[in-house]
């Protein structure tokens, strides 16, 4: 999970396919929620207090919206729109 910014879709940051289910995502948020905790040894020396949160949050936001299916659509739809922009402009 190094590049966490605005660029990265919520099913990148959680690392499961677009059409995951509700399980997966579950199940890929709490992997990645306790990867970030502050009591994980893994990221205790190597990121800031404040990098963490923000990727937590950001966590908690992808978590939130793909778990809902109305938000998860509208995202979606969202989504599919941004990636219609960037391959014109590419």
């Amino acid at each position: 999970m190094s590049k966490t910014n605005s660029e990265e879709s919520y099913y990148q940051l959680l690392r499961v396919s677009p059409k995951a289910s509700v399980s997966e995502i579950t199940s890929a948020y709490l992997s990645a929620k306790n990867a970030f905790s502050k009591d994980s040894i893994a990221t205790y020396s190597l990121m800031a207090a404040e990098d963490t949160a923000d990727i937590l949050s950001q966590l908690e936001t992808a978590y939130m919206t793909l778990t809902n299916p109305d938000k998860r659509r509208d995202y979606d739809k969202r989504l599919n729109s941004a990636e219609i922009v960037n391959l014109e402009v590419a």
